[in-house]
């Protein structure tokens, strides 16, 4: 009896340990501010697909956007030195997902680029 309880006690243990490992080592998905375009999103090896990006002005008014190889691209002119907030949402593989959460939402408020003048001749 002390057997089968000892055993299923090591069995439950590593069990526990190896989800937890997993829930902290899983890759996540990354939003920040682009060079290029005007947001770039981050995408490490299994951890999903994207489902949605939307964007926001300051006001609340949507934007409409694209998204190109990571890249999220403004379908409108927008002002220099706007705030505008990303939302993405990524939903990750079913046979993770259970474990780690099937959806993850990642949120940024980025600054439209402005000009400056680096010289003077």
């Amino acid at each position: 009896m002390r057997g089968w309880l000892l055993t299923t006690l090591v069995v439950a243990l590593l069990v526990g340990g190896s989800a937890g490992a997993a829930l902290l080592a899983w890759p996540s998905v990354g939003v920040a501010a682009s060079k290029t375009g005007l947001a770039i999103v981050s995408m490490p090896g299994f951890s999903g697909h994207v489902e949605h990006v939307a964007v926001t002005r300051a006001d609340g008014k949507p934007l409409p956007v694209g998204l190109s190889h990571g890249v999220v691209w403004p379908h409108v002119r927008l002002a220099a030195g706007e705030h505008v907030t990303v939302r993405v949402d990524v939903r990750r593989p079913g046979w993770i997902g259970w474990l780690v959460g099937r959806r993850v939402e990642r949120t940024v408020t980025v600054v439209t680029p402005t000009a400056r003048i680096r010289s003077t001749l």
